[in-house]
């Protein structure tokens, strides 16, 4: 996730705008939706392929493509909630480097069955991380990860020596299987 903060006033504006190597103009450069397709300008420029711009959501996201790896990236304006997701998925991964393994595996999972993305009622994929995360604090015996709000947390030691494919059917077991964790109840509470 890329978030851009950009300046209110028209002079900042303006001056960015000339000193960017992608010619562009705009009679109204305060126009949110005139910003975005600067920054989709500058994205093409850049060689990002544009997959979708989301105008009307509550926080415009413009949806990228490197085409080289295939790596999504959403790109927003003046919201920092999703790059202080990313620092906290981040800061999980680097714990463990089975956390990363296991995020990505429930992601394909999610994706290949059509079942993420909250613009369509569904599980978003921070949502899911988090359940991924979660399930390695709380779902197993010997937890892969501790708590970062606890204040012990710089004290844990990871006892856990279960592989990343044995980790993601116990994940699947856990909300599979689990109650009051189960997908059902988790999924009815969204």
């Amino acid at each position: 996730d890329i978030t851009l903060f950009i300046p209110d006033d028209e002079v900042t504006i303006e001056s960015i705008l000339s000193n960017s190597a992608v010619p562009y103009s705009h009679t109204d450069c305060l126009d949110i939706n005139s910003i975005i397709d600067v920054c989709a300008t500058i994205a093409v420029g850049a060689g990002f392929v544009v997959g979708e711009i989301i105008k009307t959501a509550r926080v415009p996201v413009m949806k990228l493509i490197e085409p080289e790896l295939g790596t999504a990236v959403d790109l927003c304006l003046n919201h920092p909630l999703p790059m202080m997701n990313t620092t906290l998925i981040g800061k999980y991964c680097e714990l463990d480097s089975r956390v990363k393994k296991l995020i990505l595996a429930v992601k394909t999972w999610c994706k290949a069955r059509i079942c993420t993305g909250s613009r369509n009622s569904l599980l978003s994929s921070y949502a899911w991380a988090l359940l991924v995360i979660y399930f390695l604090q709380k779902g197993i015996d010997k937890p892969v990860l501790p708590t970062l709000q606890d204040p012990s947390f710089a004290s844990f030691q990871c006892e856990n020596n279960e592989s990343c494919s044995q980790l993601l059917h116990r994940f699947f077991t856990f909300y599979g299987t689990n109650g009051e964790s189960s997908f059902r109840h988790v999924l009815s509470c969204c």
